[in-house]
């Protein structure tokens, strides 16, 4: 099973992530970056939040992302990186159709 770690500082979008993703994939939710630093395991792909409070997500996938990590950027919070974005305004079913486009 492919394995997802979503950074998310939101319960509520934490939820519905989970709800979207959780039966397919095994999903691995955390609310902070230095929690997500903390996980020694390796996922297939990450989820991050742009816009976590007192913390940048963004620059967070981007570090990710150029160690050649497959990311994805889910926030409110505008970016115009290379990483791929999903912008939360448009719920989260862009966001799953880029997890599956990205994990086959």
């Amino acid at each position: 099973m492919k394995r997802i770690l979503h950074v998310e500082d939101s319960e509520r979008w934490r939820r519905n992530v989970q709800r979207k993703l959780g039966a397919t994939y095994d999903l691995k939710q955390v609310e902070t970056i230095p929690e997500a630093k903390a996980e020694e395991e390796s996922f297939d792909i990450y989820i991050i939040d742009g816009r976590i409070v007192g913390e940048d997500g963004i620059q967070y996938a981007t570090e990710l992302f150029e160690a050649g990590k497959n990311v994805v950027i889910f926030s409110a919070e505008q970016y115009h990186g290379k990483a791929p974005y999903i912008n939360k305004a448009g719920g989260s079913s862009p966001l799953v159709e880029k997890v599956l486009e990205l994990l086959p």
